[in-house]
C-alpha cells in the first residue's frame, strides 16, 4: 500500500511538472508590470486585483498556453512573445510593447447608443467579431489590440430593414495619452427608438403651447408695393361708386331717404334762386401720395400708370475677403490659417453639433495663405466637392459646393 501511495505521489508530481513551466522574466525596476500566459494572441487581460512585479520574476506558463505575455498597466500596453522561444529570461524592451491591453467601440445610431449592431476589428490578428444589443450601451470591447492602422466593420439594419454595413480606420499608436482608447463610429439611416421613459403628462387645463414661428424680417419694398396697391383699390372702389350714383341717382336717392338720409331738392333750399337745384359735383379722390424711400427713383409715378410688381433682381453673392464657406442663407464663414476641423464635437474650428449626419471629427481645411486643401476623416456619410465624394485631398477652387454628409456650403476666395 506504501509502494500505492508513493506511485500516485509521484505520478502527481510529474503531472503537476508536466502542465506548468517556469520561465523567468527580467523585468523594469520600477512601474507596475503584470505577467500572464496566454493560447494564441490574449483575449483577455489579467484580473485588475493581480499584484504587480518588478525586476526578476517568474511566469508559470500553463499547459496549453503558448504565449507569454506582460501587461505595463501604467501605459496600457502589452508585450508579448512565443514561451518556447525564451532561453534564459525574457527581458521585454520597451518596443516589445506593440498592442493596447484594450480598445472600446462606442457605436451611435440617431446620437445614441445602438441598439444592435455587429462589430469587428482587425489589426491583423484574427478575432470574433462581437454582437452588442441594448444592455451594451453602443460598447464594445476588444483586449491586446496592434498598433498602427486598425480597421473597425460594422454591420447593421437600415430603416428599410436591409443589411448595411460601415468601415472606419483608426491610428493606434503606442505612445497614446488615452491608455484605454475608445473609438465612437456613427451609423446612417437607423430608424428612431421608441422612448424608453413615458414623457409627464401635460394637464388638460393647460396645453402645451405651440413653439413660436422665428419673425420674418419686414421686406420694406414689398411694403410699399403692397401699400401702394391698397390704396389704389381703394380709390377704384370709391370712384366705381360714385359713377354708380351719378348715372342711377333716382333710386340711390330713394334708398338714402328710406334710411333717414335728407337728399336735397331744388326750390327747396330758401337761400337759392328759383333756378334748379344742382348738387356739387363730387369730386374725384384725391391720388395717393407716393411713399419715397432712401434710395427710390425720384420721379413720381404718373397717377394713370399699372400697379405692377417687378420681378426682384437674383441676389447677388457675398462678397468675401479671404477664403470662406458660405451657407444657403449667406452667412459667411472665414477660414482661418492652418487647419479647421469640421465636425460634430463641441470646440472644433467649425463644428455642426446638430447635425447628425456629420462625424465627430468629419474634415480639414488646410489654409495655406489664398489656398485652401480640403480633406476627409474617415467620415461615416463622406464629404463631397462638386457632387463627388473626396478620396484624397483637393484643393478648392472659389464657387465649388462643398457638402459635408448632408450639411452643404459654397466656397469663396
Amino acid at each position: 500500500m506504501l509502494r500505492s501511495f508513493s506511485l500516485g505521489l509521484l505520478i502527481a508530481v510529474s503531472a503537476q511538472a508536466f502542465c506548468q513551466s517556469a520561465l523567468k522574466l527580467k523585468l523594469p525596476d520600477s512601474g507596475d508590470f503584470v505577467p500572464f500566459s496566454s493560447k494564441g494572441p490574449a483575449t483577455k487581460l489579467p484580473d485588475p486585483a493581480a499584484k504587480g512585479v518588478n525586476g526578476a520574476a517568474i511566469l508559470s506558463v500553463t499547459s496549453g498556453d503558448d504565449t507569454a505575455n506582460v501587461l505595463d498597466r501604467s501605459a496600457g500596453n502589452i508585450a508579448s512573445t512565443p514561451a518556447a522561444k525564451v532561453k534564459g529570461a525574457w527581458a521585454p524592451k520597451p518596443t516589445d510593447y506593440k498592442a493596447a491591453s484594450q480598445v472600446t467601440i462606442h457605436v451611435e445610431a440617431n446620437a445614441a447608443p445602438a441598439d444592435s449592431a455587429e462589430v469587428e476589428l482587425s489589426d491583423g490578428t484574427k478575432r470574433a467579431p462581437i454582437i452588442i444589443d441594448s444592455s451594451a450601451k453602443g460598447d464594445a470591447v476588444f483586449f491586446n489590440v496592434k498598433d498602427g492602422k486598425d480597421t473597425v466593420t460594422i454591420h447593421y439594419r437600415d430603416a428599410k430593414g436591409e443589411t448595411r454595413q460601415t468601415i472606419q480606420e483608426f491610428d493606434l499608436t503606442q505612445s497614446r495619452q488615452d491608455i484605454s482608447p475608445k473609438w465612437t463610429v456613427a451609423l446612417a439611416d437607423v430608424p428612431q427608438s421608441a422612448p424608453t421613459t413615458a414623457a409627464p403628462a401635460t394637464p388638460a387645463s393647460a396645453p402645451a403651447p405651440a413653439p413660436a414661428k422665428p419673425a420674418q424680417p419686414a421686406n420694406p419694398i414689398g411694403s410699399f408695393f403692397v401699400y401702394i396697391g391698397a390704396l389704389a383699390l381703394a380709390g377704384a372702389v370709391g370712384y366705381g361708386i360714385m359713377r354708380y350714383f351719378k348715372s342711377n341717382p333716382g333710386p340711390i336717392s330713394a334708398k338714402l331717404e328710406q334710411l333717414g338720409v335728407q337728399i336735397p331738392k331744388a326750390g327747396t333750399d330758401p337761400l337759392t334762386s328759383a333756378a334748379p337745384y344742382a348738387p356739387d359735383p363730387i369730386a374725384k379722390p384725391a391720388p395717393p401720395q407716393k411713399i419715397i424711400l432712401d434710395g427710390a427713383a425720384p420721379d413720381p409715378l404718373p397717377s394713370a400708370a399699372p400697379i405692377y410688381t417687378p420681378t426682384p433682381a437674383p441676389v447677388a453673392a457675398p462678397m468675401v475677403s479671404s477664403p470662406s464657406l458660405v451657407t444657403d442663407q449667406g452667412v459667411v464663414l472665414p477660414l482661418s490659417d492652418g487647419d479647421t476641423t469640421v465636425g460634430r464635437d463641441v470646440g472644433l474650428g467649425l463644428s455642426l453639433a446638430a447635425e447628425t449626419t456629420v462625424s465627430r471629427k468629419h474634415a480639414t481645411l488646410t489654409k495655406n495663405g489664398n489656398d485652401v486643401t480640403l480633406q476627409d476623416l474617415g467620415s461615416t456619410n463622406g464629404t463631397f466637392v462638386n457632387g463627388a465624394r473626396v478620396q484624397t485631398p483637393v484643393v478648392l477652387r472659389s464657387g465649388d459646393a462643398v457638402q459635408f454628409g448632408s450639411t452643404k456650403f459654397v466656397y469663396r476666395a
